[in-house]
């Protein structure tokens, strides 16, 4: 490339259009310039790598123009300002070398080879200091000696029109005073121009001194800053500190009045429990009592009915007997009286044997009459040892069935909405009601909104506007409670997303994909911010998030508890409590002070500080749910087989089951709980969702 360039531009890709805005104002002034998005296509040179070369080569002065240390430390920007560098350390380049920063690109970020030269901010303001450096002197010198010289040769030219106008004299006289006036004119315009001049160096000095000021200031106020954000931490931490001491007190008064409330009702209960034995012993000594009495009044009534019965049949006998005497005295003065007297024999014979036969059966029929009289008589008085099983679906447990909406399966998830009125059911299958909206006061169906794929989990936003649900092969979709339209979606969940936590209040939730991978989310910007891929051997199966957004939980199908640092996708610490089964449910308390964790037959309760195990309750189920309720002063936990569908109710701080709930048919799937009306409700695989009055087993004070 022969032809001689003013200045070259360095920059990265994602800089471009910044380049082109300094390109098109320095060929505005008459420069030169090469930037290989507007030069390389006229050069028509295909072979971009020699073409750049010959450029830089060629060129006058070197501009970098960056947005980060990244983009001006990418492989081609660097080559060209380190090549430049190169050459004018060995004297063969006399130009200037400027970087233009913008962004949030610091003057300290850039290498020291380019911080040692002159940086400007990108900005139009300083695009006529750039161009000042990239310009030569002494054309410039040149260039205003030709404005001077045009100048002049216009004056001249004036000058002559009207000369033409006036005498000879006249225009000796004006020329002579024009003179005069163009050299008063001159040397005044001389001392305006150093005056000028003066006046710019002091005003770039006083620029320069304020900017040193404004910089120094700015420095100050931000260490002032600093300081003040420290100690506002400091005192934050200290209130933590004094908000947690007051609230660990305040629990460990609330547990030991109910330690003593719970021996109270102990003993209460006990003797509850021993006056109904001792009145249920009562009842049973006076139902046998009764019953003897019964069964003595049977057997007199028996003796007198088979008494009158055998003074009957004799009566009978002894008629009979009577007549067939009669008939033979007849008989024997009848010429064939040997033949009618046999046959009046056999049929008196078969006379009296049916009466036998009949007398028989009504003593058989008398008999069972007794009987069956015998074994309903205590049920008709009342006995107390008999019990009656009540329809476990009915009653004052269970509120209200919502109706079967699946034909192919059951309900996967139900939860309520945060002020309580509504109640979002799921089903993991497709089907036109895989996502549904209920009333929860009256059951009655509010909406059914259209999803053409089956929905796993749903979780309602605080505001209760919106619901966030984890589908069959289909992205993340936030939905409109209201109008029942997508609101917004996540990609990037490869697999089915099985199960969702999230924590809205601190912007982040997670996902479960087919068990095997768990992803952490931002959900304003909708970026991924960990994929956490599970063991070869063990599935991840259950994900919580803490309170204050910073931890989440999981639990694997071995057993294993994981607590990871969501900011950095790290673990804490891992625990090992349970032997018996997969750990399919766990959850934190409100304050995120304890977790519990559901697994085979048995929940744990573990302390979130150290990970020690608090307390074991038994459920005699396999588990596959558990939630804190009520203050965090109880827990509830479902079964997960077919076979004992059942949910309980425990008390915290007594260690025990207070209430065991029945009704459900299939596995229970999903708990969730309103803490307005004391009400939980469950969602089962037998199709149904299950309204259960809880409140009404709890210690509220009232």
């Amino acid at each position: 490339m022969n032809t001689r360039i003013d200045v070259f531009i360095s920059r990265k890709s994602q800089d471009a259009h910044y380049a082109k805005e300094l390109y098109d104002h320095l060929c505005a002034q008459g420069l030169n310039v090469f930037e290989s998005d507007e030069s390389l296509p006229k050069l028509g040179n295909s072979d971009y790598r020699n073409a750049i070369d010959d450029a830089l080569d060629a060129c006058k002065h070197l501009i970098v123009v960056g947005s980060s240390i990244d983009n001006i430390r990418s492989e081609w920007v660097e080559h060209e300002w380190g090549s430049y560098l190169n050459e004018k350390l060995a004297g063969r380049k006399k130009g200037n070398v400027l970087t233009i920063i913008t962004g949030n690109l610091s003057i300290a970020e850039l290498p020291l080879s380019l911080r040692s030269h002159q940086v400007f901010f990108f900005s139009r303001s300083n695009f006529e200091k750039i161009y000042a450096y990239v310009e030569d002197k002494k054309v410039l010198a040149a260039k205003e000696a030709q404005r001077q010289k045009e100048i002049a040769e216009a004056h001249k030219r004036e000058d002559q029109a009207r000369l033409r106008a006036i005498t000879e004299e006249e225009r000796k006289a004006r020329e002579q005073s024009e003179i005069a006036e163009t050299r008063a004119h001159e040397e005044q315009r001389q001392k305006e121009i150093a005056e000028a001049e003066i006046r710019a160096r002091e005003e770039q000095r006083q620029r320069e001194l304020a900017a040193a000021a404004k910089a120094q200031e700015e420095q100050r106020q931000k260490e002032i800053a600093e300081a003040e954000i420290r100690a506002r931490e400091e005192q934050h931490q200290r209130e933590l500190a004094v908000a947690a001491k007051a609230q660990e007190e305040q629990r460990q008064k609330e547990i030991a009045e109910a330690e003593i409330r719970a021996r109270e009702e102990q003993h209460q209960r006990e003797l509850a429990v021993a006056a109904k034995a001792q009145e249920e012993q009562r009842q049973k000594e006076i139902a046998e009592a009764e019953t003897r009495a019964r069964e003595e009044q049977r057997q007199r009534e028996l003796a007198a009915a088979a008494k009158t019965q055998e003074e009957q049949r004799q009566k009978e006998i002894a008629e009979a007997q009577r007549n067939v005497e009669h008939l033979r005295k007849e008989g024997r003065k009848n010429s064939n009286g040997g033949t009618t007297a046999l046959y009046i024999t056999i049929v008196v014979a078969v006379i009296v044997l049916g009466m036998c036969i009949l007398i028989w059966v009504n003593d058989r029929k008398r008999d069972q009459y007794y009987d069956s009289s015998n074994t309903m008589t205590p049920a008709t008085y009342g006995d107390s040892t008999t019990t009656t099983t009540a329809d476990p679906a009915i009653g004052e447990d269970c509120i209200k069935t919502l109706p079967v909406m699946n034909d192919n399966g059951g309900y996967n998830e139900a939860v309520y909405s945060p002020d309580g009125k509504y109640i979002a059911s799921c089903i993991a299958f497709k089907h036109p009601n895989a996502f549904t909206l209920w009333d929860a006061v009256t059951g009655e169906r509010v909406r059914t909104y259209t999803s053409e794929f089956g929905v796993y989990q749903c979780v309602f936003f605080p505001s209760g506007m919106f619901m966030l649900s984890g589908n069959e092969n289909k992205p993340m979709i936030v939905w409109d409670v209201t109008t029942g339209e997508i609101n917004r979606t996540f990609t990037g969940v490869s697999r089915n997303a099985l199960k969702v936590a999230m924590n809205a209040y601190h912007n982040v939730f997670a996902t479960i994909s087919d068990y095997k991978t768990l992803k952490l989310w931002n959900f304003e910007s909708g970026k991924c911010l960990h994929t956490i891929e599970a063991a070869s051997k063990w599935d991840i199966l259950s994900v919580a998030i803490s309170p204050d957004g910073k931890y989440v939980l999981t639990g694997a199908d071995n057993g294993e508890l994981q607590l990871r640092d969501i900011a950095t996708g790290n673990v804490v610490y891992t625990l090992v409590g349970h032997k018996e089964g997969a750990a399919w449910s766990v959850c934190f308390n409100s304050s995120g002070t304890v977790f519990a964790s559901g697994s085979g037959k048995e929940v744990k309760l573990w302390d979130h500080l150290s990970g020690n195990c608090l307390a074991t309750f038994d459920h005699d189920g396999l588990l596959n749910n558990v939630k804190f309720i009520y203050q965090d002063k109880y827990l509830l936990s479902s079964s997960g087989t077919g076979s004992d569908p059942v949910l309980k109710l425990w008390s915290i701080a007594d260690k025990r089951c207070i209430h065991t709930f029945e009704g459900h048919r299939d596995m229970i799937c999903s708990i969730d709980y309103d803490p307005a009306t004391g009400h939980a409700i469950t969602a089962s695989h037998d199709g149904t969702v299950k309204i259960w009055n809880v409140g009404q087993y709890l210690d509220t004070g009232h």
